[in-house]
């Protein structure tokens, strides 16, 4: 009784692929208690029942791709890695088709486009990721697709796009030795190993237009004006009316000079105000900056 108990469970946990620990959690504990006999074969049967049911209804939500064919295979996986000798981190997987084809590119999951690049042929050494998309979702995720082929990117900045949606196809641009996708997946702003999202082992929200823009701190992705309020028709604020931490990341130390925050200057956004036409911004200590408008991101969360 207790090797039937014991198969069970394996060829329970194997089938299903739990993805999470309180899942695994349940069934150890429904497992050990069948086996001392301290728990119902009915309710331990009912208990498993329900797990697979679980797992049936987020499937969809659990299996994630990149790749139309959903058969990615890892070319460069994520980390140190050496190049002519030498070392460099790689931020993001290199993956082709299985058989090593290429293939149509789709986004992992739902989200909110904010940058497109298209404007290189074919390969360039100084391109770096190429023509690329990234693609924005939830809880502070955005994914970025990258090398992708010359005029094949069917998305544009501010479409919403759902899971599994063409995004591009696999090409050669910018810096490569060969056609494949780059992939990144990014935690506010930050790179991270996006293999256990390739493999099912975590999975990346999806977009909330809710949760787009909250706050907390931002970085200015270039020279950004500070304003008396959220909008361009606001007035631009002089220097001597910004905060001590204003001042040091002024572009200008004249007092009576229009007030304009440095490039890479970190910022509290205490209040997150979207206008009617699409344009976001941010009301700091010292004045509005614009987090993006409709045809670009000038400001990323840290």
């Amino acid at each position: 009784m207790k090797e039937a108990f014991t198969r069970l469970i394996e060829n329970l946990a194997n089938f299903i692929k739990l993805k999470t620990a309180l899942s695994l959690m349940v069934v150890g504990t429904a497992c050990y208690l069948a086996l001392k006999g301290n728990l119902d074969i009915a309710i331990f049967m009912t208990l498993c029942t329900s797990i697979v049911t679980y797992y049936f209804t987020r499937k969809e939500e659990w299996t994630m791709h990149v790749l139309a064919s959903k058969k990615e295979q890892i070319t460069l996986e994520y980390g140190a890695q050496t190049l002519n000798g030498e070392p460099y981190n790689h931020t993001g997987l290199d993956m082709v088709k299985k058989t090593n084809a290429l293939d149509t590119i789709i986004a992992i999951q739902s989200g909110k486009v904010i940058t497109v690049v298209n404007k290189y042929k074919g390969r360039n050494l100084a391109g770096g990721y190429g023509n690329y998309v990234v693609i924005q979702h939830g809880n502070g995720f955005t994914t970025k697709y990258c090398h992708l082929k010359y005029n094949s990117i069917k998305v544009s900045i501010g479409d919403v796009v759902k899971k599994g949606q063409e995004i591009a196809y696999m090409g050669n641009t910018g810096y490569t030795f060969g056609a494949h996708l780059h992939f990144e997946v990014l935690k506010n702003g930050k790179t991270t190993n996006p293999k256990p999202y390739i493999k099912g082992l975590s999975v990346i929200p999806a977009y909330k237009e809710t949760e787009a823009y909250t706050v907390g701190n931002y970085k200015t992705l270039e020279i950004m004006k500070v304003r008396a309020g959220a909008g361009t028709t606001y007035r631009q604020k002089k220097v001597k009316e910004l905060t001590a931490d204003g001042k040091k990341n002024a572009t200008s130390k004249n007092e009576n000079a229009n007030a304009c925050y440095k490039k890479g200057t970190v910022f509290t956004a205490q209040k997150i105000t979207v206008n009617q036409d699409g344009s976001v911004w941010a009301k700091t200590p010292s004045g509005y900056v614009c987090i993006r408008d409709k045809a670009n991101i000038y400001c990323e969360k840290v």
